[in-house]
């Protein structure tokens, strides 16, 4: 669904453990959560959980999104028993729809998964720590509806709603169904209160129905997060990382050539955090991939980190998503 045209089935592309030992060694022990998805499918490394186990040993919170195809009963038990906070891309209503958009996927195997996992899993956590994360495009409008029963059934509490950034021809499709995605929206909340769910928007299906006030928030990236790509590339965006990364101000330094502190600290990274300080309507010139986040992206997970940004997400819960007062 992203990142399509970086996957391939290479297995040089894969971090070795030497590089993420070094990574870890370095900066582990400030971190707070580390999320360990690449730019496939983490799950399928038949060593996942040597990297996990010495990412540990830092005691930090971890996190993965997956699409939880891995058909291995042990692993499944193990990331419940470390304790992961899943993401799990789930993009259909039905088995058929599901399949279509997630081409070789089981929906069976899946429903299995996320049980085991439920199953599995510390009874005394949130239980929000697993939970839908859905990729909102033409195909599945109309089955948002769906995807909340199943998450009901399977005693998930919360769901991720996401705008298809896949190619520019599915972003373009769904800006021809506002009336839809209105509707959508409407039976969203519906649901979402028989069911007793929390479902949160984290970007615009459309942009005349942005909430301004809520996505124009500073960016704290360049501040709170860092990636490092299977080389040892460093950047503050995922999705910049893996949309264009020969481009000089997405990678912030090589972590085989510098140590972390004097990449994070380094003139380009200052440049960066410089150009995001200064923003002004939503609007970076230098930076331009953000600037659609900073016109239609809502708050993910950045409260995680920046508590006081709870404030600017859109939920169900916080009576943000009810779109029935602007039809």
């Amino acid at each position: 669904m992203c990142r399509e045209k970086y996957i391939h089935n290479d297995p040089s592309k894969n971090m070795s453990f030497s590089l993420f030992k070094r990574i870890a060694d370095q900066l582990f022990q400030y971190v707070e959560y580390i999320d360990l998805r690449g730019f496939g499918e983490s799950l399928i490394l038949p060593d996942f959980h040597k990297f996990t186990d010495y990412a540990l040993k830092f005691e930090p919170k971890l996190k993965l999104v997956t699409n939880f195809s891995i058909k291995n009963d042990k692993l499944i038990k193990y990331l419940a028993e470390k304790n992961f906070m899943i993401g799990v891309s789930f993009d259909g209503g039905t088995k058929k729809t599901f399949e279509r958009i997630r081409k070789y996927s089981h929906f069976e195997n899946i429903i299995h998964n996320i049980r085991l996992f439920q199953q599995h899993s510390n009874k005394d956590r949130d239980q929000g720590v697993l939970y839908l994360q859905v990729t909102l495009q033409v195909d599945n409008i109309d089955e948002i509806p769906l995807i909340l029963k199943i998450a009901h059934k399977l005693g998930i509490k919360k769901i991720k709603l996401f705008s298809v950034m896949r190619t520019r021809k599915e972003i373009i499709k769904l800006l021809f169904y506002r009336k839809k995605s209105k509707n959508m929206l409407n039976q969203v909340n519906y649901f979402a209160k028989k069911y007793n769910l929390i479902v949160e928007l984290c970007s615009s299906t459309h942009a005349s129905l942005t909430f301004k006030p809520l996505v124009r928030q500073q960016c704290i990236h360049p501040w709170m997060y860092c990636t490092f790509d299977y080389q040892g590339m460093v950047g503050y965006c995922d999705n910049l990382l893996g949309l264009n990364g020969e481009k000089g101000y997405v990678i912030l330094g090589d972590i085989n050539k510098h140590s972390f502190h004097d990449i994070w600290n380094s003139t380009q990274a200052q440049e960066v955090r410089k150009a995001h300080n200064n923003w002004k309507n939503g609007f970076i010139k230098k930076f331009n991939e953000c600037n659609w986040c900073y016109n239609r992206r809502y708050i993910d997970l950045e409260n995680l980190f920046y508590p006081s940004y709870s404030r600017y997400i859109v939920s169900n819960l916080t009576k943000k998503i009810l779109y029935k007062k602007i039809i």
